[in-house]
C-alpha cells in the first residue's frame, strides 16, 4: 500500500474504488485491502455472535468503528435502515424491531410474523436472514431461510409501522412467494439460500445474496412480486459468505461477510461490490479486535428523505366559484422509470398517496432517488370542479437531503349549460316556410352557485329570463318567434349567474330548418301559359 498515496475510502461501502492495487489475484478471486478515511456517513453492522449480537457503528467524526452495545437478542441476521423515519429495524429471528443507534438496544414493534400463505401452503415464520427498506412500495423486504438442501428459501413483505406480516403482499391469499435457485458458477451446483436482499434506491430493483449454506455466493436480481430470477448478475470473486447486501445513496452496491468463510483473510469484513458482475473491489474490516464476529447484517445512513410538497386550492381565476371548503383531495407519487413524465404501468408504480383537505399541503417523503411523477386525482375533485391549468409534476433527485417544492394544484369550478331540446313551429303558416321559428330550452349546473341559485340567458345583450331560473331546471326561449328556423343561422346564447357576472359561459345553437308543409323554396309559384 506505500506505493500509493493515500486512497480515499470507497466509504466502507459507498464509493467504487477505481483505482486499488490487488494484493493477491488468482483465477478466481481477488482480496483488496485498504486502509479507512472518513466515510460520507454513519455505518452500522451488528455481528451475529448469539451471546448477545452486538451493535458497531463507523463514526464520521472519529474515523473509527466502535463497538455501540448489545442488542440484548441472538436471533439477528438482517437489519436495514429506513431513511423516512432515519431508524434502524431488524428481525430477531421472525420479531421485527428497532435498533435503538445511542445503545444498540432492540425494542420489539411488532409480534412474532407467524403464519403465511403461498404456493407451498402455510408456512410459519421464523427464521428472516434479509432486509431492506423498499421506498417504491413503503414496505421492508425481507427473505426468510428455510433449512437444508434444495429446500426454497421465501420472499415475504413487512409493514414499517406495524412490523407485521404484509397479507395478501403478492395477490389474494399469497403473502409469500418462493425465491428461485440459480447456478453458483464457482462451486458449480444449484444454490438455495438467500442470504441478504437489498433494493436499488435508483430504481427499485430487488438484489439478493445465492448461496448454499454459506458457501459459494452469488449476486441475483428478483422478481419482486413472483420470487423469479431476472438476472443472474454474477459471483463475489470466489468469496463465500457473503452475509449482508445494501445500496448508499448513489446506488452503488456494499455487502459484508460473515464467520464462516474458508479463507480467514475474507471474514468480518465490508466489501464494495459492482453491482453490475457482482466482483468485489475493496474491503474494510469492522471490529480489528476479532472479539465480535460474524456480521450478517449492515446498513449505511443514506442521508434524511427527499421530500416533495405542494399545495392545491382554488384557482385564482376561478371566478364560478362560491366553495369555501372541500376534504379528501387524493394527490399521487409514482416513480417515473423511464423519465419521460407520463405514468407508464406496469413500470411507473404508484407509491405513496396523499390525502388532504382545504388548507393543507400535501407531502411526500421518499428514500428513493431517481425520477418523479406527482399528479392529482380528479376524480378527488369537488363535483362539478375540474383541474385548471398544470396536471402533472416531474421532481427529480440526485442525492438525499432534498426538497422539492411549489408543485402546486388548482382545481376551479365551472358553469355548465346544455342544450335540453329544440322544436320548430310552422307559425300556422304550414304553406308559408318564411316564418317558421324555433322553440329553444337550454338548461344550466354549477356546483357553486350564488346566494339566489339561478342563471339567466342573454341574447344579444337582452335579458330573456327576467328574474332568472333555478339551477338543474330548464327555460324555453323563443315563444315570440324570435329564432327563426331557417336552417342556416346559428343564436349564441350567455348563460349568467345572477349573482357572479363573471362567471358566464356561451352556448351555440343551430337553426332548425323550416318545418312547414309548403318550404321557402315554393313560395312564389310561376305559372306558364303555352
Amino acid at each position: 500500500m506505500s506505493l500509493f498515496k493515500k486512497l480515499e475510502l470507497f466509504k466502507a461501502c459507498y464509493l467504487v474504488a477505481l483505482s486499488l492495487l490487488p494484493i493477491s489475484l488468482s483465477a478466481s478471486k481477488m482480496d483488496v485491502s485498504i486502509m479507512p478515511d472518513t466515510l460520507p456517513s454513519n455505518c452500522y453492522a451488528i455481528s451475529d455472535l448469539g451471546n448477545p449480537d452486538v451493535l458497531f457503528s463507523y463514526d464520521t467524526l472519529t474515523d473509527m468503528w466502535t463497538q455501540v452495545g448489545s442488542t440484548g437478542v441472538n436471533g439477528i441476521e438482517s437489519m436495514a435502515l429506513n431513511p423516512v423515519d432515519q431508524k434502524l429495524y431488524a428481525v430477531d429471528q421472525s420479531v421485527f424491531g428497532e435498533v435503538d443507534l445511542m445503545t444498540g438496544a432492540f425494542t420489539p414493534v411488532g409480534p412474532a410474523l407467524g403464519q403465511a400463505d403461498g404456493a407451498l401452503g402455510t408456512l410459519t415464520i421464523v427464521d428472516v436472514d434479509g432486509l431492506s427498506y423498499d421506498p417504491f412500495l413503503d414496505v421492508f423486504q425481507a427473505s426468510v431461510r428455510r433449512n437444508g438442501t434444495g429446500i426454497h428459501d421465501l420472499l415475504i413483505q413487512i409493514d414499517p409501522v406495524s412490523g407485521t406480516l404484509v397479507q395478501d403482499a403478492f395477490g389474494l391469499n399469497i403473502d409469500y412467494v418462493v425465491m428461485e435457485e440459480v447456478m453458483d458458477i464457482v462451486i458449480n451446483q444449484l444454490v438455495y439460500d438467500i442470504d441478504d436482499v437489498a433494493v436499488d434506491i435508483t430504481n427499485g430493483d430487488l438484489y439478493a445474496i445465492s448461496n448454499q449454506g454459506g458457501n459459494g455466493g452469488m449476486l441475483v436480481i428478483y422478481d419482486k412480486m413472483t420470487g423469479l430470477v431476472q438476472t443472474v448478475v454474477g459471483s463475489f470473486n470466489g468469496i463465500d459468505d457473503m452475509e449482508a447486501l445494501g445500496f448508499f445513496n448513489d446506488g452503488s452496491l456494499f455487502g459484508a461477510t460473515g464467520n464462516n468463510g474458508p479463507d480467514p483473510a475474507d471474514r468480518n469484513r465490508y466489501f464494495t461490490i459492482d453491482k453490475t458482475n457482482g466482483q468485489t473491489m475493496s474491503s474494510i474490516e469492522i471490529d480489528t479486535t476479532g472479539n465480535q464476529v460474524d456480521f450478517e447484517a449492515c446498513d449505511c445512513v443514506s442521508g434524511s428523505a427527499n421530500e416533495i410538497t405542494g399545495i392545491v386550492d382554488l384557482g385564482a381565476a376561478c371566478v364560478c366559484d362560491n366553495l369555501t371548503a372541500w376534504n379528501d383531495i387524493v394527490v399521487r407519487l409514482y416513480n417515473d422509470a423511464n423519465g419521460n413524465g407520463i405514468v407508464d404501468a406496469p413500470a411507473d408504480i404508484l407509491i405513496d398517496t396523499d390525502t388532504i383537505d382545504s388548507g393543507q399541503m400535501y407531502s411526500f417523503l421518499t428514500g428513493a432517488v431517481g425520477d418523479f411523477i406527482v399528479n392529482l386525482d380528479g376524480t378527488s375533485l369537488p363535483i362539478g370542479y375540474s383541474i385548471v391549468g398544470t396536471d402533472t409534476y416531474t421532481p427529480s433527485f440526485v442525492g438525499f437531503n432534498n426538497v422539492s417544492n411549489n408543485n402546486d394544484f388548482e382545481f376551479c369550478a365551472t358553469l355548465e349549460a346544455s342544450l335540453v331540446n329544440t322544436t320548430c313551429d310552422d307559425n300556422n303558416t304550414s304553406n308559408n316556410g318564411f316564418d317558421d321559428f324555433m322553440a329553444i330550452e337550454l338548461s344550466a349546473d354549477s356546483d357553486s352557485p350564488g346566494a339566489s341559485n339561478t342563471y339567466e340567458v342573454y341574447y344579444q345583450g337582452v335579458l330573456l329570463n327576467p328574474g332568472g331560473t333555478t339551477y338543474g331546471t330548464s327555460v324555453v326561449l323563443g315563444a315570440a318567434g324570435e329564432f327563426s328556423a331557417d336552417a342556416s343561422s346559428t343564436y349564441t346564447f350567455s348563460i349568467i349567474d345572477s349573482d357572479t357576472s363573471a362567471c358566464a359561459m356561451d352556448l351555440d345553437v343551430a337553426a332548425l330548418p323550416s318545418c312547414s308543409a309548403c318550404l321557402p323554396i315554393c313560395l312564389p309559384i310561376t305559372f306558364t301559359k303555352n
